[in-house]
C-alpha cells in the first residue's frame, strides 16, 4: 500500500497506540447518530405530552352519552385517568432527557399536586352536580382547582428546564401544540376561578420563553402568550 493511503498511527506514552483515525471517525459518526436518535425521541415524547394536556383537558365538552354507572359517565372516568396519562408521557420525556435526581423529586411533588387536585375537583364536582352545597363548591371550584393548577404549572416548569438546554424548532406541529397548551391553561383558569394567578403564571411563561427565544423553551413563551390572548379576550368580552 502506498504511504499516502496508510492510516496514521500515533504512539502514546508507554508504547500504547492511539486509535486509528478511521476508527475514531466511525465512532464519532455512530455517537452522533445515537445522540440524534435520543434527541428525536425526546422531542416526540414532549410533543405527545403537550398534546395530551392540550386536548385531554377538554374532555368535558364531549357528549357523556346515556350510559351511567352509579351516576357517572364514561367522560368522568376518562377525565379521572387523564392526569396519569399526561404524567406518564412527561416522565418518559424526562427519562429521554436524562435528568438528575433533584429534577425527579420536583417532578414527583408536581405530579402529586396535579393528580390530587384534579381528583378533588372531579369528586367534588360530581357530588355538587347531585347535591349542590357550599362545601362542594369549595373543594371543586376553589381548593381542587388551585392544587391542580399548581401541580400542572410545576410539571410545565420541570419540562421547560429541559427545553432550555435544546435548540429551537419551528416545527408546525410543535407550534400548534404549544398554542393548544396555552389555550387549555387559560380556559381551565377561567372555569376554575383562577383568573389572576393563571394570568400571572401565563405572563411568567411568556417572559421565560422570550428570554429563551433561541432554545426550544421559546415554545413555553408561545404557550404563555396564547393563554394571555384567551384570558384577555375573555376579560374584555365580559
Amino acid at each position: 500500500m502506498p504511504p499516502t493511503q496508510r492510516e496514521a498511527v500515533v504512539t502514546l506514552p508507554h508504547g500504547v497506540p492511539a486509535p486509528r483515525i478511521g476508527s475514531v471517525r466511525r465512532d464519532d459518526v455512530r455517537m452522533a447518530g445515537e445522540q440524534a436518535a435520543k434527541e428525536g425521541e425526546y422531542r416526540r415524547r414532549l410533543l405527545a405530552t403537550g398534546a395530551a394536556y392540550g386536548l385531554g383537558h377538554h374532555l368535558g365538552v364531549l357528549p357523556p352519552g346515556d350510559a351511567r354507572w352509579r351516576g357517572s359517565s364514561w367522560v368522568d372516568w376518562a377525565d379521572l385517568l387523564l392526569p396519569y396519562a399526561v404524567l406518564g408521557l412527561a416522565a418518559g420525556t424526562l427519562l429521554a432527557a436524562g435528568v438528575g435526581r433533584r429534577t425527579w423529586i420536583g417532578f414527583g411533588v408536581a405530579g402529586l399536586l396535579y393528580t390530587q387536585g384534579h381528583g378533588i375537583h372531579l369528586a367534588a364536582n360530581s357530588i355538587g352536580n347531585a347535591q349542590p352545597s357550599a362545601a362542594a363548591f369549595l373543594w371543586d371550584e376553589l381548593a381542587g382547582h388551585a392544587i391542580w393548577y399548581a401541580g400542572a404549572a410545576m410539571v410545565v416548569a420541570t419540562l421547560a428546564a429541559t427545553m432550555a438546554e435544546r435548540a429551537a424548532t419551528r416545527n408546525p406541529a410543535a407550534i400548534a401544540v404549544a398554542i393548544a397548551v396555552g389555550a387549555t391553561w387559560a380556559t381551565n383558569a377561567l372555569g376554575g376561578h383562577f383568573l389572576i394567578p393563571g394570568t400571572v403564571l401565563s405572563g411568567a411563561a411568556a417572559g421565560y420563553g422570550a428570554a429563551q427565544r433561541h432554545t426550544l423553551a421559546w415554545l413555553v413563551g408561545l404557550a404563555g402568550l396564547s393563554a394571555l390572548v384567551v384570558l384577555g379576550g375573555a376579560v374584555l368580552g365580559g
